[in-house]
């Protein structure tokens, strides 16, 4: 090394220095304010838009994606303003710093169901990351967060592609929990493509390797996946035991984000079983949960599941169809989700209501959160 870049180093170590020392001093002024106020101040004070304070502000954003989904969008959203604009001497530290921004956002609005969004938030924080080579293994982890996206929309080749991909760079970079990372999402995908045992035993693996790092986020995912796994090929009672650890941790680590998912997944195996009663209120209970997390898609998913099962018991549902109209239009739902809702309220009321309808309004909610669908077609207008 030569006496100039030992100097560039040093320079580059106390610059960083610095800007963490201010993320601390500033980062915690903004959290005191309401989100709808960061702007302004911003504008108002340099020190809140320095690196230092966006750097800080993308960890506390890291840290909100497991319990306020919602929240870390909004926030990631200002912070994406103002990373092209940060005064950073270095250009390695102004790449780095724009593409964490756009990641930590994509990887928000995958929590919060905007997945086109989320994609082409992933794809800007990748081609950030790649304009400083130095950089690569940071755009190969855009690069996983835009097949998490890929798989939420339907593109399972696409994401073994990338998978693939992203296991080599890892490797070579010596990242394990970022090749652990990958792996899981191959796991995911060999799941979803109805090989659960091989999918089990990837998770499994990945799930030793996790506990043996301490790695204790992970270990709970791949516990809960590989309850998914058990769960679809019958046996329940491993899938249970895997969700009821799986779900410990993610309390212990005060994740929100999860829970609601394997209250809905034990509610699902309790109709199975016959209790009916004990598994409406599950659900109910579900979807206030991911109400309170803003995730509205799901809590509509959710909420219809408890719809159809008072149908298949032959209670009246009209009062639970009109909660749920009012439920998530209060919550912000968007508006062609909004409709298919309130085709079912119309069909509880005139007592027209069917397996075949409900089962339609739920696909559409699922496609709309894909951004797949802008329309609601009644099944009967569907097949003319």
């Amino acid at each position: 090394m030569t006496d100039r870049t030992l100097r560039e180093f040093q320079a580059a170590k106390e610059w960083l220095s610095a800007e963490e020392e201010a993320g601390r001093q500033y980062g915690p002024v903004l959290l005191t304010l309401a989100t709808g106020r960061w702007r302004s101040e911003m504008n108002r004070d340099e020190n809140l838009r320095r690196y230092g304070t966006l750097r800080f502000l993308l960890g506390v954003i890291r840290g909100d994606l497991f319990q306020y989904p919602v929240q870390a969008r909004e926030r990631a959203a200002v912070v994406i303003e103002y990373v092209e604009e940060v005064d950073v001497p270095f250009a390695h530290s102004f790449s780095f710093l724009g593409g964490l921004a756009w990641k930590e956002y994509a990887n928000a609005l995958r929590y919060t169901g905007e997945f086109p969004l989320a994609l082409e938030a992933a794809r800007r924080s990748r081609a950030i990351f790649e304009t400083a080579g130095s950089l690569a293994c940071d755009a190969a982890k855009a690069h996983l967060v835009e097949a998490l996206v890929h798989r939420e929309l339907g593109d399972l080749d696409r994401v073994l592609a990338i998978t693939a991909q992203c296991e080599s760079v890892f490797h070579d970079f010596k990242d394990a929990e970022a090749y652990m990372h990958a792996r899981m999402t191959r796991a995911l995908v060999l799941s979803d493509t109805k090989r659960f045992k091989e999918a089990m035993e990837v998770l499994g693996d990945t799930a030793r390797d996790a506990e043996h790092r301490g790695d204790r986020r992970t270990l709970a995912i791949c516990l809960h996946n590989s309850a998914d796994c058990a769960r679809a090929i019958g046996d329940r009672r491993t899938a249970r035991d895997l969700d009821g650890r799986a779900l410990k941790l993610f309390e212990e680590l005060g994740s929100m984000v999860e829970r609601p998912t394997i209250r809905w997944n034990e509610a699902k195996a309790l109709a199975d079983e016959g209790r009916l009663s004990t598994a409406i209120l599950e659900l109910y209970v579900s979807r206030a949960e991911f109400l309170a997390l803003g995730m509205n898609g799901s809590a509509a998913d959710c909420g219809l599941d408890a719809v159809r099962l008072r149908f298949e018991r032959g209670e009246d549902v009209m009062t639970d169809c009109v909660e749920l109209v009012e439920t998530l239009s209060k919550a912000g739902m968007i508006q062609p989700a909004i409709e298919a809702l309130a085709y079912l309220r119309e069909q509880a009321r005139s007592k027209t209501v069917s397996n075949e309808k409900i089962a339609a309004v739920q696909a559409f909610i699922r496609d709309a959160a894909n951004g797949q669908m802008v329309r609601f077609l009644p099944p009967q207008e569907r097949e003319a």
